[in-house]
Formats: structure tokens, sequence, C-alpha cells
């Protein structure tokens, strides 16, 4: 089984184009999937405690900062 095997994650516009080639690339590669809107996600990914559609996100969505997973690309 994959690490981020049915995780489907969003990339906060907020972060670094650079920094969310790098996330997807390794998210993907480990059986992530991109979510097509921020209602689909089960994982937004940020580095900011607001970003866009913050206040709109449900209880069951984790939102996961960037230093976490800079914890699993090393």
């Amino acid at each position: 089984m994959l690490l981020f095997h049915q995780v489907i994650y969003h990339l906060s516009s907020s972060l670094p184009l650079e920094r969310q080639i790098e996330l997807s690339h390794v998210l993907d590669s480990n059986g992530a999937e991109s979510a097509k809107t921020l209602d689909e996600a089960t994982h937004i990914i940020t580095n900011s405690h607001r970003f866009e559609g913050w206040q709109d996100i449900g209880e069951t969505v984790s939102v996961v900062t960037v230093s976490f997973m800079m914890r699993f690309m090393l």
C-alpha cells in the first residue's frame, strides 16, 4: 500500500509554485490524488492558517502544514 493512498489533496495557492510542483510530485508518486475542487479534498496543504476557502471547509478535512509534509519528503 502506498503512503498517501486515499488522500485527495488541495494545495493552497499561497504556496510558491515551485513548492506546489514538488509536493504534487511526492504526493502523486505515493498514491495521493489532486482534488478537482476544494470541496472534494480530504487534505489541504498550506503555509498559512488562512487560505482561500478556509472558512468553508468541513470538519472532516485535514489541514496540514508544509512543515509537516516536509517530514515525508526527506
